[in-house]
C-alpha cells in the first residue's frame, strides 16, 4: 500500500512538471480554497513558506 502511494506521489509530481504555467495554476486553484499566512514574530525575518498552511477543497 505504502508503494502504490509514493509511486502515485511520483506520478502526480512529474505530470505537474510537464504543465503549462497556466495549466498549474488552474490545478492550484480547483484544489485549494485559501491560503493561510501564519505570522512570523517580530522583527525582519527570511519569508518561511512552511508558514503558509494550505485549505483543501473538500468533495464536499
Amino acid at each position: 500500500m505504502k508503494a502504490e502511494v509514493e509511486s502515485a506521489e511520483a506520478d502526480i509530481a512529474a505530470s505537474f512538471q510537464n504543465k503549462t504555467l497556466t495549466q498549474k495554476r488552474k490545478a492550484i486553484i480547483d484544489a485549494l480554497v485559501a491560503v493561510v499566512a501564519v505570522p512570523g514574530g517580530k522583527g525582519t525575518k527570511v519569508f518561511d513558506y512552511q508558514l503558509l498552511k494550505p485549505v483543501w477543497r473538500t468533495s464536499e
